[in-house]
């Protein structure tokens, strides 16, 4: 596909004044482009700063797809570049180009007075193997340390006669937006956002990316380009008549703090990858403070992203805050690996930054760990394909010696109500409820409109609590790992699990019996041809009794030759002294060896030493406890509610 872009276009700003490409930080990229002449130039000659380009891959020209399967990106020079002859002039008074993508950001660069940029195409050498992953393992700090970022959406297009727009008193002053001027403004930003959230650029997983780690972004569509210069896009979202489901999407990037593994992944997941091994160095350079990025294209894309999962939840907990979705989400994920449970892909992730409330003293490294240990079955060294995708690390996460109660949920009765619409729902749907942890039990099962919302109500020190769980169970455990999303909140988050059920496992064994029935089979069959054979056996006996001779001349030979084994003897006799050399280097080797083993074995008698329960468990959702008691208190637990309150030590897979 190919991009359009008209020079001098309209200036949309919100909350901010377009910025300058000067870069604070000293940071600079292996390679930038000269605006100039279009060069590939050191780094360090951009003394006063630099911009990044931040697009959709299949936008800068034709997809072609090779022998291997990858894509590749042809650029026949169909970009059109739109020059204006005179001001307010109509599209036919307009001088169009058709160029290569190099030309458009050329100019593009001029019109924003950018004198050095960085995009992947130009500055990153497809050819060199180790240069392209060193580029890839420090994309986050290429776009943290740049001026500002140019998002390029093609999709993004207003009305000609709209010069400029100035939205800044519209979000901040309400009773100057419902006069006509304002409104009118509003509806030109309003299709705006509704065009970006609609872009190829909100649905590539490497965008993500750049648009997190970017100090300031502008958007540069057909004809028009919208300012997002202070970053709270969150103030022009109040005043917004459009779906707030769909831009929201759009304001949750641009926070000011680094986001929490739940909300990075709600976006991840619905995201997509040219190479798929980018669905993990991409999201390992947005955490790339939490986990180590290694880009390697050789190992599968299944080990590629169990072993970001694994470091990240290591670091981050919030990985297990997700749910039913409330609205459509389409994961690119969930249906192409099969990944733990824990990591959320069969559910969504909840639409919060959320924290975890760690207890005094204690480290996450002190209650979860994940079993990294190959699987058995599939260790054996093989240069096939096939076996080295199976060769995967189980990845099965520990939790030890945690507090949890044992729930039985139940349905919500009202189908046409939406709970969301009365409280803080993070995006998911609230599908269950239980009762274990209210005292003063609440008649669900009587729950009318106008009941709900004096029940939510934080003026209660009885909790209320919800679930949003990706499947129905008749008993779940609810972890005592609380999570909040706001220090004043009176709402905490809880992982829930359960149990791997009997009938599961009873088709497993199902599928074991099978194979051994269908072994016997065979068995029985190879046997059967044995029996068909014995004339053939008794042949084969006659013939061996027919050359006893010649085993009797082998025998004469063997012996006609003492005298050679005598001298071999001898030599060996010679260097006894090398042998003791060889024997002295071998019990250092033997050493070494037992001290690798020794601390081998001091990792597994720790996991070891741990009575972990005696079921695997399996990550299904969370559960929300709103109380007035939580507001203003920071620490929190299930305990707070209830005396039944058991340790254990769980498997999830």
């Amino acid at each position: 596909m190919y991009m359009t872009y008209v020079s001098g276009q309209s200036s949309l700003i919100v909350d901010g004044k377009p910025l300058t490409a000067f870069s604070t930080d000293d940071f600079r990229p292996t390679w930038l482009v000269r605006v100039s002449d279009m060069q590939r130039v050191p780094g360090t000659d951009a003394t006063e700063g630099y911009c990044t380009i931040s697009y959709s891959w299949n936008y800068s020209g034709d997809l072609i797809q090779g022998e291997n399967g990858e894509y590749e990106c042809i650029d026949k020079g169909k970009h059109k570049l739109i020059f204006k002859t005179k001001e307010n002039a109509s599209f036919f008074d307009h001088e169009i180009h058709e160029v290569k993508f190099e030309q458009l950001i050329q100019q593009l660069c001029k019109d924003f007075d950018i004198d050095y940029i960085w995009y992947d195409k130009m500055c990153i050498d497809q050819n060199d193997k180790v240069a392209k992953h060193t580029e890839i393992e420090q994309m986050h700090q290429i776009y943290k340390s740049a001026a500002y970022s140019v998002a390029m959406i093609p999709e993004m297009s207003i009305p000609e006669s709209v010069e400029s727009v100035s939205w800044t008193s519209g979000i901040m002053n309400i009773s100057r937006v419902i006069n006509n001027e304002k409104f009118h403004e509003r509806e030109v930003i309003e299709k705006c956002l509704v065009d970006i959230c609609q872009s190829q650029w909100m649905k590539r997983l490497w965008t993500l990316e750049e648009a997190i780690m970017s100090n300031h972004i502008v958007f540069v569509g057909r004809n028009a380009h919208l300012w997002n210069a202070a970053r709270i896009f969150f103030g022009a979202g109040f005043m917004l008549s459009v779906s707030m489901g769909q831009v929201r999407d759009l304001f949750e990037l641009f926070i000011n703090e680094a986001p929490s593994a739940n909300l990075t992944l709600r976006h991840a997941h619905s995201r997509d990858t040219a190479k798929q091994h980018d669905r993990a160095y991409a999201l390992a350079n947005i955490f790339a403070g939490l986990v180590n990025i290694h880009v390697d294209y050789d190992i599968p894309v299944i080990v590629a992203l169990s072993n970001f999962y694994s470091d990240l939840i290591e670091k981050d907990l919030s990985v297990l805050c997700f749910g039913k979705s409330q609205y459509t989400y389409n994961s690119t994920l969930q249906d192409a690996y099969e990944l733990p449970s824990w990591t959320g892909i069969e559910g969504v992730h909840l639409r919060a930054q959320t924290t975890f409330i760690i207890k005094n003293g204690q480290e996450i490294s002190d209650i979860i760990k994940v079993d990294r240990q190959e699987d058995e079955e599939n260790t054996d060294d093989d240069n096939d394909s096939d076996k080295v995708e199976e060769s995967i690390p189980a990845h099965r996460l520990l939790i030890n010696n945690v507090n949890y109660i044992t729930a039985h949920p139940q349905q919500f009765p009202l189908e046409q109500e939406k709970l969301s619409r009365f409280t803080n729902d993070g995006g998911l749907d609230f599908t269950h409820y239980i009762n274990e942890l209210t005292k003063d039990i609440i008649p669900h099962e009587k729950m009318a409109r106008e009941r709900i919302d004096k029940t939510i109500a934080p003026g209660r020190d009885c909790p209320i609590t919800f679930l949003s769980l990706t499947e129905d169970c008749e008993e779940c455990t609810i972890l005592d790992l609380p999570f909040t999303w706001d220090e004043n909140s009176s709402t905490r988050i809880y992982p829930v699990i359960r149990k791997i059920d009997d009938e599961q496992d009873n088709e497993v064994l199902g599928s074991e019996e099978e194979q051994e029935q269908e072994y016997s089979e065979e068995e029985q069959e190879y046997s059967e041809e044995e029996q068909e054979y014995p004339e053939e056996e008794q042949e084969y006996s006659e013939e061996e009794q027919e050359y006893p001779e010649e085993e009797q001349e082998y025998s004469e030979e063997e012996q006609e030759y003492p005298e050679e084994e005598q001298e071999y003897s001898e030599e060996e006799q010679e260097y006894p002294e090398e042998e003791q050399e060889y024997s002295e280097k071998e019990d250092e080797y033997s050493d070494e060896e037992e001290g690798e083993e020794r601390e081998q074995v001091g990792d597994e008698e720790e996991t070891e030493s741990i009575q972990y329960n005696e079921f695997t468990y399996k990550s299904i959702g969370i559960l929300f406890v709103r109380c007035r008691n939580y507001y203003m208190h920071y620490q929190s637990s299930l305990a707070d509610f209830t005396d039944d309150i058991q340790n254990d030590s769980f498997v999830i897979v």
